[in-house]
């Protein structure tokens, strides 16, 4: 009888060690949180893209005497090709009025191809340079065309001082139709979306007075 309460004793005491044991473990491993992995941070978006398209209405004071305002649409186009260096072209359509006795209609159509660059002068301001060439046709109905060529250079800024609001301006000096001059353009890019926004320019020089109301798709 002394022997079998001894065994019992044993079993009990061994099965209890044996409970504990592995109850030690279960709750030791329960209180191991898995490690967190931490990836590199994203990256910034940059606060200026230079692949863009802009579309839009465009309405022009012509200046000169004999000819009405003119209203339209046009296409501003940039595309980054390698770097700072980024590809620029423009084009826009304008119906018009002349005053020549029977009032002819007629057409103008401005189109700019060229070449820019940029340096980052700071994180949401940047220097730009950019040159290229012109070309411009002037239909009056019954009466006369026009074909000239031309060509264009001049630095720019873009800055960022309110996030989601571009300021932008140029400065050109070129020559067309054997006039040379000097034009500027100045203007606003309000963000609606990451990849859609607001833009009202105008640009100014000896002849006209163009403004420009549209949309700006980042692709």
């Amino acid at each position: 009888m002394k022997n079998l309460l001894a065994i019992a004793i044993a079993l009990v005491v061994f099965g209890g060690s044996v409970f504990a044991e592995g109850y030690r473990m279960h709750s030791s491993k329960s209180v191991i949180s898995p490690k967190r992995v931490i990836g590199p941070p994203a990256p910034e978006e940059p606060c200026f893209t230079y692949d863009f398209i802009d579309l839009g209405y465009v309405y022009r004071n012509q200046g000169p005497f004999w000819a009405e305002d003119g209203h339209g649409g046009g296409i501003d186009f940039s595309y980054g090709i390698a770097g700072p260096l980024y590809l620029t072209a423009s084009y826009d359509y304008l119906d018009t009025k002349y005053e020549f006795g029977w009032r002819p209609g007629g057409t103008t159509q401005n189109v700019a191809a060229g070449l820019g660059i940029y340096h980052e002068v700071a994180e949401c301001l940047h220097f730009t340079l950019e040159g290229g060439a012109l070309y411009s046709d002037i239909e009056i109905d019954h009466v006369a065309t026009h074909e000239d060529w031309g060509w264009y250079v001049g630095p720019g800024v873009r800055a960022k001082f309110i996030k989601g609001v571009e300021i932008f301006g140029n400065v050109y000096y070129g020559e067309i139709r054997d006039d040379e001059g000097w034009s500027y353009n100045t203007g606003l890019v309000i963000d609606v979306t990451h990849n859609v926004a607001l833009k009202l320019a105008g640009s100014f020089d000896d002849d006209a007075e163009t403004y420009f109301a549209g949309l700006r798709f980042n692709f």
